[in-house]
This record gives C-alpha cells, sequence and structure tokens, in this order.
C-alpha cells in the first residue's frame, strides 16, 4: 500500500513535459534582427542559424542565412518576415538587435513596445545603433572570421575588445529601465562598417525614448571613464 501511494505521488512528477515542445531541428533559430525605416515602411531582417545538413552529413558551410520582411507596423513587419521562414522562428536565443538612425531616432518608442509585448523574445539580447549604415548591412556584414554576425557583435560587447573603452555592456532590460526612469541616462553603443570589418565606434545617447546625439570615439571613452 505504502509503495502504491509512493508511486502515485511520484507519478505526475515523472509525466510532465513541455505543452509546445518542439524539436531544434524544427525551429528557425533567430540569432539577430536589424529594424530600418525606409519611404514610411518598417524593413526587418532576420539573421538565422543554419541547422541544415549537407548529403555527407557534414554542416553546410554557411552558418547563417537572412531573411527579410516589410510592413507599415513593425508587427507586419515581424509577421512578413516570419511568413517567409519554413520553420517555426525562435526568439529565445536571440542575440543582438541593431536600430538604424533613422528608428532610434524617430521610432524608438514603436520598437520598446513590441519587444515589451511578445513574449517570445526574452530581453536579455544586446541592442545597438549602426552608425553611417543602415541596419540591414550591418547584419549581413558577414566574414569568413565571423560567419554570424550576432554572436560577433555580442563577442565584442561582453569581452571590451577593440573597443578602447567605449564598451557599454548593457542588455535590453536594463536600456529599458534607463528609458523609463528619468533620473538616468539611456544610452547605447553604435557599431560602424569599416570596409569588412566592424567597429563600435562610439555611444548614442537617448532622451525621452529617442535618439539625441552620438559621442565621438574619444567622448565616449571619457563618458565611460566618468561613469
Amino acid at each position: 500500500m505504502r509503495k502504491l501511494l509512493l508511486l502515485l505521488l511520484v507519478l505526475p512528477f515523472l509525466a510532465t513535459g513541455c505543452f509546445d515542445y518542439q524539436e531544434l531541428n524544427n525551429r528557425a533559430v533567430i540569432a539577430g534582427i536589424a529594424i530600418d525605416y525606409v519611404q514610411d515602411n518598417y524593413a526587418v531582417t532576420f539573421e538565422i542559424l543554419n541547422n541544415k545538413k549537407s548529403t555527407s552529413g557534414e554542416e553546410e558551410s554557411d552558418k547563417t542565412y537572412t531573411l527579410e520582411g516589410e510592413g507599415k507596423t513593425l508587427p507586419e513587419a515581424f509577421q512578413d518576415c516570419s511568413l517567409k521562414i519554413s520553420k517555426d522562428p525562435y526568439f529565445a536565443h536571440l542575440k543582438v538587435l541593431i536600430l538604424s538612425e533613422v528608428v532610434a531616432k524617430e521610432k524608438m518608442l514603436d520598437v520598446l513596445d513590441y519587444f515589451i509585448r511578445d513574449a517570445s523574445i526574452r530581453n536579455i539580447f544586446y541592442p545597438v545603433v549602426a552608425q553611417d549604415s543602415s541596419a540591414k548591412d550591418v547584419l549581413k556584414s558577414t566574414t569568413t572570421e565571423n560567419p554570424i554576425v550576432s554572436t560577433s557583435i555580442q563577442s565584442m560587447l561582453e569581452n571590451n575588445k577593440m573597443n578602447n573603452g567605449v564598451v557599454v555592456r548593457k542588455d535590453f532590460e536594463d536600456f529599458l529601465n534607463e528609458v523609463i526612469d528619468p533620473y538616468q541616462d539611456a544610452y547605447l553603443n553604435t557599431i560602424i562598417k569599416e570596409e569588412d570589418t566592424l567597429v563600435l565606434k562610439g555611444i548614442a545617447a537617448f532622451k525621452d525614448h529617442q535618439l539625441k546625439t552620438i559621442l565621438s570615439t574619444e567622448d565616449a571613452i571619457a563618458f565611460n571613464t566618468l561613469n
């Protein structure tokens, strides 16, 4: 009787599982997102990890691929891009969000609202501002040395690599808390393309959820030193 009672107590824990569980191979893992605003439309680009196998069983040479979508609103642009993916989009491993200067200046409130409302996206990714180029161009800057752009940018931010004190290591939740707190300064790193290389160049300073100015490398170093 005691054994039966113990079994009845333990069985519910052994029988639990995730109702929405899917094999990783059936999902399109989104590593990075770029958001531009062009001709009154949002343009969204996804960097997706490539988990396809070749006929020989070896991994494909391309580590990622990109897809693009657009819409009058940000949700429409995300939906347009997601519908072009044959698999279920998976945002839980998102590493980087790249914003164009136009988006950072004029559409930041829409971006914040969308990412707060989307429960499938965890707020631990790094937002950056693309300087002097589109966000899409930055996200598509793959090289042999850095085949996954999102991971490369993440590494630059986390390892304080090749930036001479410019780096602001801040995830989306940190930035959001700064934006909504009137007593804090909100700022993000800017990133530029120099030929085939991505460089963390300066700091984008925000006020009232809008990009107000971009500090140069020298000013960014001084700003970080004071902080």
